[in-house]
């Protein structure tokens, strides 16, 4: 949905960029399986939970294949199966897509466009959300239904403060980062990353979304709480509190043993090079619109 959480090709090695790009393509099947169109809405965000999800999974259980797809039809790519866990985060990954279409659908006072492409969207994800319910029941559907709809609540009321709504929609990261892991340390743990992830993603969306907003009138709370981009004091202690927020994911990760070298350069490098690199790159963007 955002695309914010990515790794840093340049610092991986050949043979670990090449595993990222079969999880990315791995994760696409698994949501093609809900519904064609819904692979439209894949972002690199939901790598890191598949990842982890893969990290606990049995290797008897992953296997490799070679496939062509809509994006790459005249080349076969190497894709991973990921079975019930990698299934899991797609779920997921659908069900947030169809509540966020929802809320923009009923948004009377989003722009225009923005609803009517949600609104042609729309008919596409109910029915991957019914087989996501189908498949695996409401469990999960649950968690996202009642997650957005307290975001909903939030931006109704218009909240200053940038912890509310983050903190909720880390609370739903958190629940698909840990969902099917088993041991309760490890659950916990992953539930942290989520949870971190979850925030830094919510601050960072609201961050580079700031002019638009504010131009629009859409809800952001940091333009309601007065903040300015292009002040020095603002955005030192925006980035800090980016910075804070993956410190806490680098604590929890300690904690992990993960096996599997390449996930876990994978993981390490998303969270230590990727997801700060992106924040570079949004703010140098910022910087060349006030030149």
């Amino acid at each position: 949905m955002f695309g914010y959480v990515r790794a840093l090709p340049s610092e991986l090695k050949v043979k670990e960029y090449e595993l990222y790009k079969s999880v990315y393509c791995g994760l696409c099947h698994h949501i093609k399986k809900r519904g064609f169109f819904m692979t439209f809405s894949l972002s690199y965000d939901f790598v890191l939970p598949s990842l982890f999800a893969l990290a606990f999974t049995d290797k008897k259980e992953l296997t490799f294949q070679k496939k062509r797809c809509a994006a790459h039809p005249l080349k076969r790519r190497r894709v991973i199966d990921g079975g019930d866990n990698m299934q899991a985060v797609a779920d997921a990954a659908v069900l947030l897509v169809y509540y966020k279409l929802l809320d923009d659908k009923n948004d009377r006072d989003g722009r225009f466009v923005k609803r009517l492409s949600s609104m042609f969207a729309f008919p596409f994800a109910s029915l991957a959300r019914k087989r996501v319910i189908k498949s695996t029941g409401s469990d999960i559907d649950s968690i996202v239904k009642e997650k957005m709809e307290s975001l909903s609540v939030i931006e109704e009321k218009r909240c200053e403060s940038i912890y509310d709504g983050a903190g909720i929609f880390g609370e739903l990261l958190a629940e698909v980062f840990s969902k099917n892991v088993k041991n309760d340390s490890d659950r916990r743990c992953i539930y942290e990353i989520g949870f971190h992830v979850g925030r830094w993603i919510y601050a960072l969306d609201a961050l580079d979304d700031m002019e638009k907003d504010r131009v629009s009138g859409s809800y952001n709370p940091f333009v309601l709480s007065g903040g300015d981009f292009y002040d020095e004091k603002f955005r030192e202690n925006i980035e800090l509190s980016l910075r804070l927020e993956l410190t806490e994911c680098e604590k929890a990760l300690d904690l992990i043993r993960i096996d599997d070298a390449g996930l876990k350069n994978i993981i390490e490098n998303t969270l230590y090079l990727g997801m700060p690199e992106v924040v570079k790159k949004i703010l140098a963007r910022k910087d060349k619109k006030q030149q």
